[in-house]
């Protein structure tokens, strides 16, 4: 069974597999409100250690099989991460249903699956980005509504669509400023009733595996 996030996605697109419940007693992680556990329509099996947003049908690893038979848990860290950028259905067309909602009569074909596969490839190579970018869920979230622009708009050239490189930074140093004051006065609300806690943490980045100095509020 493929090992692609690629290609389950498009076995989930296609009806070979298809989402279920997580009811094991032990996994009471709030992720598992949002997410699936993924299972394999010919054998009515689960997807070992694979998992799909409801909502925007991303799909991400939470353990795998390693060459010597044992297991590798990977947790539930990425599937939290994801539910920090996915969009609340019904804000944007990233649920299950607009998934599967197509154009009557048409049909994604291998032919253009193949076409997209190239285009992932060269976005890697001629980006020099991590091969875990494809499966950013901001990444994907951006995908989809492009795709939603597209389907509304027509064929449109992407330089019509898309802003440059000094307008998203200007653009960014705003949001990261609507958020500093937004959590500034979170913290002054909260520690009017002493609840707030503050703790430091240790990170690494998986592209250039620098580490960083966390700050966390509670």
């Amino acid at each position: 069974m493929s090992n692609n996030c690629e290609d389950v996605r498009a076995a989930l697109h296609h009806g070979d597999m298809f989402l279920c419940n997580n009811d094991y007693p032990k996994c009471k992680a709030d992720v598992w409100k949002k997410f699936r556990l993924i299972k394999i329509k010919a054998t009515n099996e689960l997807l070992f250690g694979w998992s799909a947003c409801k909502e925007c049908f991303a799909c991400l690893k939470f353990k795998a099989k390693q060459t010597d038979g044992s297991v590798r848990l990977y947790g539930t860290k990425n599937l939290a991460d994801h539910c920090k950028t996915c969009s609340p259905k019904g804000e944007t067309q990233s649920s299950v249903a607009s998934f599967f909602k197509k154009t009557p009569g048409k049909h994604f074909t291998r032919e253009e699956g193949k076409r997209v596969k190239d285009a992932e490839v060269r976005m890697v190579v001629q980006g020099g980005t991590s091969f875990m970018f494809v499966d950013n869920p901001g990444l994907r979230l951006f995908a989809q509504k492009m795709i939603q622009i597209g389907s509304m708009y027509g064929n449109l050239d992407v330089n019509d669509v898309l802003f440059g490189r000094e307008t998203v930074k200007k653009s960014t140093f705003e949001k990261m400023t609507e958020c500093h004051e937004k959590i500034k006065k979170s913290i002054a609300e909260c520690s009017l009733n002493k609840m707030v806690a503050f703790t430091t943490d240790l990170a690494t980045d998986n592209i250039n595996h620098n580490s960083y100095l966390d700050f966390t509020v509670f």
